[in-house]
């Protein structure tokens, strides 16, 4: 079967074959189909052909497309007499035949109105009426008979009007369904291994153990044989997730994250795949499971193993505080416990200069700082002369000339000389707090 396909839009009146489909719905300048009111550019579904039957998919489900006063988001088979609407454009769909019409419309347009082309006729063409002759009265054993003869008549007639207009199909399903009909009105005939229906729209139902039930619209129209396939779905296997310890946790199947319902059971396709759980302190978990899929019941059971190591940080003089990665984690000494990876553990105590260590640690090991020895911070010496212009040395390195600020390390002597042309040397040992001045 090929169809002609006869568009009527902004654009004119045109027809194309179904070896131009799919058709695109839009705006200009790419659409096939032209929607008035909308945007350039912007497609708003496709019209396509699977098994010799036409159906729409939309593109953006966010907009507002309906299909027969019905919210669109998914593919739905196309049939004659179908509308589809977006905002004030109406898409109909009819088909008469081998033809398809596509008209494009908007809501309240005034129809087009054309006088018949014959004249109308005059009152006294109109027919004089004749009375009916009666015919004679039959035999009362002939009047028994005659209803029975005039309904094997109607029934003969029937059967040959219905055979002459139904077209004869196959719908051939796999796998083989243990169970399958067509309906529809009227019903269609079994004949020789084929169905007879006559046009209109059909469903097929199909369901097997294992699978998704099967439900196809079929639009059948006049014309020769027509043979239908379809495939029906598996259903996916239901893993139900045993992991210890219980904590929340991710799963991902071939890399791929998968949800898991309340009672922590998955739904995976049949075949093998790759498991990985997932958890924030813990080190993933992974292995390859058979899913036997059909809508059967697996379990998988993983242990997980902890991401992080003990540890435990002493400083002289106890009491600092800990960062790791910037994050104050107590106060000396501390047992914590941090993931595996490169991490900057930082300890700080007023008085006492920073410390800074870069520390990997590994996941399941027990790591001691002990005797971490914090070293005092400096001291500041504020150092002024009469007159200025003094030369200063300390500890015999030159420092400049006064006034001037110095930074000097704390809790230990050091030696200061002072000395300016004209004037005696000044030799003394100072000692400077943390912190201090």
């Amino acid at each position: 079967m090929s169809r002609v396909y006869f568009i009527r839009d902004a654009r004119g009146e045109r027809h194309v074959s179904e070896a131009d489909l799919p058709l695109s719905v839009g705006g200009e300048p790419q659409a096939d189909i032209l929607l008035p009111g909308v945007e350039d550019s912007v497609r708003v579904a496709h019209i396509a052909i699977a098994d010799g039957h036409a159906f729409i998919q939309p593109d953006d489900v966010s907009l507002p497309l309906y299909h027969n006063h019905e919210r669109l988001l998914d593919s739905v088979w196309l049939k004659s007499g179908d509308q589809v609407q977006l905002d004030d454009a109406v898409l109909h769909w009819h088909v008469k035949g081998d033809q398809v019409f596509i008209r494009v419309a908007q809501v309240g347009e005034a129809p087009v109105l054309q006088a018949p082309k014959h004249p109308p006729p005059s009152v006294a063409a109109e027919a004089v009426a004749i009375p009916e002759a009666r015919p004679p009265a039959l035999p009362r054993r002939r009047r028994r008979l005659f209803p029975v003869f005039t309904g094997l008549f109607v029934l003969l007639v029937a059967i040959a009007a219905f055979v002459l207009l139904a077209t004869p199909l196959v719908v051939n399903i796999t796998p083989e369904p243990e169970a399958q009909s067509v309906s529809g009105f009227p019903p269609p005939v079994a004949l020789g291994g084929r169905l007879l229906a006559l046009p209109g729209a059909y469903t097929v139902h199909a369901s097997l153990a294992g699978y998704r039930d099967l439900e196809q619209v079929l639009d059948i129209s006049m014309g020769g044989f027509r043979e239908y396939s379809f495939r029906m779905q598996e259903l996916p296997g239901h893993v139900r997730l045993l992991v210890e310890p219980d904590v929340a946790f991710k799963l991902f199947v071939d890399n791929v994250p998968v949800t898991i319902d309340s009672a922590g059971v998955a739904e995976i396709p049949r075949g093998l795949h790759r498991l990985e759980i997932r958890s924030e302190r813990y080190l993933p978990a992974q292995q390859q499971l058979d899913i036997a899929g059909l809508g059967k019941s697996q379990q998988a059971r993983f242990v997980l193993q902890p991401a992080w190591a003990e540890v435990r940080v002493n400083s002289l003089p106890a009491g600092a505080e800990v960062r790791v990665d910037g994050e104050s984690r107590g106060i000396t000494p501390l047992e914590t416990e941090l993931l595996q990876g490169e991490r900057r553990i930082e300890l700080s105590l007023q008085g006492y200069k920073p410390m800074v260590l870069q520390q990997d640690i590994t996941a399941g090991a027990t790591l001691q700082l002990d005797a971490i020895e914090l070293v005092p911070a400096d001291g500041q010496l504020l150092l002024q002369s009469t007159p200025d212009g003094a030369t200063i040395n300390m500890d015999g390195h030159f420092l400049g000339v006064t006034p001037a600020t110095l930074m000097l390390s704390s809790g230990q002597s050091h030696r200061l000389q002072l000395s300016k042309p004209g004037y005696r040397e000044l030799v003394r040992e100072m000692t400077v707090a943390p912190d201090g001045e």
